[in-house]
């Protein structure tokens, strides 16, 4: 198992969805897509679990993105925690 993530929770306001979710990247991979569900995507965030020295998190996108999945860059064998909002 490479690179593996959730989609833990989807929160929607007007005509905007929030989706949120974790990734876990191991066997020395740096990155990977994340699929939100979101046919264009505004913002996203991602962010480590506590790990110094570890390189930030970044999606490798430019933003608002006509996609529905972003590829989500790191250091290998960390976790964390992802999200994106758009519709």
């Amino acid at each position: 198992m490479a690179f593996s993530y959730t989609v833990n929770d989807e929160f929607i306001s007007g005509g905007v969805r929030k989706v949120t979710g974790n990734w876990t990247l191991t066997d020395s991979t740096t990155g990977g897509e994340v699929t939100t569900g979101l046919s264009t995507i505004l913002v996203a965030k991602a962010w480590a679990n506590g790990a110094a020295g570890q390189t930030a998190p970044a999606f490798n996108e430019t933003f608002p993105f006509a996609a529905g999945a972003i590829t989500l860059a790191s250091t290998s064998g960390y976790t964390g925690s992802w999200e994106a909002t758009g519709f």
